[in-house]
């Protein structure tokens, strides 16, 4: 740090107010950028949790993971960020000037001069923080090399065709980001501290809402107690009234509010793999069909069962806990026979009723047969569901 700076740095503690450390502005700002606020998943540090994308501030784009672990919903995430990102970008190419420079002839060897078409203006993507362009930076190795169905049938997990291409403009952004006086990818809070000095560290000013209350505090306030409200203010339930602006979470929010909501997802999901017919509930889910040939709920008999072949248990629209030791279709609600026994009838000596992976279907319409073309169903949802005929 500079003398100047040290000095610019004791009259804002004096003052209770950011000094301005530059009377012009050293960066270029496009007419209309596009803003991109990531979050992240705390403890995974490639696991996008949800970003504010757009280019008008009335009119912003929000997207979400419901559940950063699934990988397909993260794959649906970036798609819906490259549907955003690359027409944006995409629009600077049409803009275009005439210009030319000296290459080498492949030929000859000599330099010649080559007419070439130069974009007269390029795009910029803004981020809160400087631990935003690191975060765009590694989406970017993450996304740059995945295979897509198109390049390879028989790739494992294929990324959505404009993925890649996302990836790719990432990494460009985050590298020239590393180039000094570049403005493709810059940080606000970097931007801010090269023309205001406040009466905080430099680690501190990577906080914007702080950074902001030492250079615009409220009236009759200074700006140590306006950035110590923005970093520490809650309300009643333990939340920051200003949020940081990612990509790091805060640890309260994590457990009170995005925990249990990853939870009420999982439950949800679980419970529409159980509560409704098998094939359906895969094409939902995004599962492939373990039985393409099996009838669908209106081709079933009547009384047949989802999942566990169980009768109804508790009240409607109620999903009891995991079952217990009793055997599939030995349930029953209200002292009447379980839904199976009252459809199959007696009880047959080489039906199974003992619990482990079931063998292979005889036909369609067996218990067993039933249970063994939705076996991965029925570990994925162990509960009991209430039946309604």
């Amino acid at each position: 740090m500079s003398l100047i700076a040290t000095l610019a740095r004791l009259e804002a503690v004096s003052t209770g107010r950011a000094q301005p450390a530059a009377t012009v502005r050293h960066r270029h700002l496009s007419d209309q950028p596009l803003v991109l606020v990531p979050l992240t998943t705390a403890g995974e540090a490639g696991a996008p949790l949800g970003a504010l994308v757009g280019t008008d501030r009335d009119a912003p784009h929000l997207l979400v993971v419901p559940q950063p672990r699934d990988r397909d919903l993260r794959f649906a995430f970036l798609a819906e960020l490259a549907d955003i990102v690359l027409p944006y970008v995409d629009g600077y190419a049409a803009a275009v000037e005439a210009a030319e420079r000296n290459e080498t002839d492949p030929e000859t060897g000599k330099r010649v001069k080559v007419e070439v078409e130069l974009c007269a203006d390029a795009p910029q993507l803004i981020l809160p923080s400087r631990a935003g362009v690191d975060f765009v930076r590694l989406l970017g190795r993450s996304m740059r090399f995945r295979r897509t169905a198109e390049q390879d049938p028989e790739t494992p997990y294929p990324a959505p065709p404009r993925v890649p291409l996302l990836g790719r403009w990432l990494t460009h952004f985050g590298e020239r980001a590393r180039v000094p006086g570049s403005s493709l990818l810059p940080a606000m809070t970097d931007l801010l501290a090269r023309h205001w000095s406040t009466g905080q560290s430099t680690l501190e000013d990577q906080h914007l809402g702080a950074l902001l209350a030492w250079i615009d505090p409220p009236e009759g306030r200074s700006g140590a107690e306006a950035a110590l409200e923005a970093e520490l203010a809650r309300d009643e339930q333990g939340q920051l009234r200003h949020p940081p602006a990612g990509p790091a979470t805060d640890p309260a929010f994590d457990n009170k509010l995005l925990a249990p909501a990853f939870e009420r997802y999982d439950r949800a999901r679980t419970a529409l793999a159980a509560a409704e017919d098998g094939l359906e509930a895969d094409d939902r889910l995004g599962a492939p069909r373990l039985h393409r040939g099996l009838p669908s709920g209106r081709d079933r008999p009547p009384g047949r069962l989802p999942v566990d072949g169980t009768g109804p248990a508790g009240n409607p629209g109620e999903v009891p806990g995991r079952l217990g030791g009793e055997p599939r279709g030995a349930g029953t609600a209200g002292g009447t026979p379980g839904a199976m026994a009252a459809v199959t009838g007696p009880r047959h000596p080489h039906r199974r009723t003992e619990s482990g992976p079931p063998p292979e279907a005889a036909d369609a319409y067996s218990p067993d047969g039933w249970e063994a073309n939705h076996a991965v169903p029925a570990r994925l949802a162990e509960h009991r569901v209430p039946w309604q005929p």
